[in-house]
């Protein structure tokens, strides 16, 4: 079952949440495509409305690569990177065991 996949952590600046939520929606008409990536999630932190996740998954490391080299990494690094307070906090993680994956 070991799948590689990442977990990011973007604090955003108080007035610019909104905006970085409206890119992580944008970002999931542009990961649809992508066959290798899957789950992948947008999430907002339930007590701070200022921190986003980014969880994803991939079939194997070159579907990883091309997910980190393609549209939706670079809008949400790209555009979103200037709505945050720091650079975002990338772990990359392999997939040891879940449900629906």
């Amino acid at each position: 079952m070991s799948r590689p996949g990442m977990v990011i952590r973007f604090t955003t600046k108080p007035e610019e949440a909104e905006r970085f939520a409206a890119i992580l929606f944008q970002a999931q008409s542009l990961v649809e495509p992508e066959p290798g990536t899957t789950p992948w999630m947008g999430v907002r932190a339930s007590d701070d409305p200022n921190t986003f996740f980014v969880v994803d998954l991939y079939g194997d490391s070159a579907a990883q690569e091309r997910h980190v080299n393609g549209p939706a990494a670079a809008l949400v690094l790209g555009d979103g990177r200037k709505l945050l307070t720091h650079d975002p906090d990338i772990v990359t993680v392999e997939l040891l065991a879940g449900k629906d994956v």
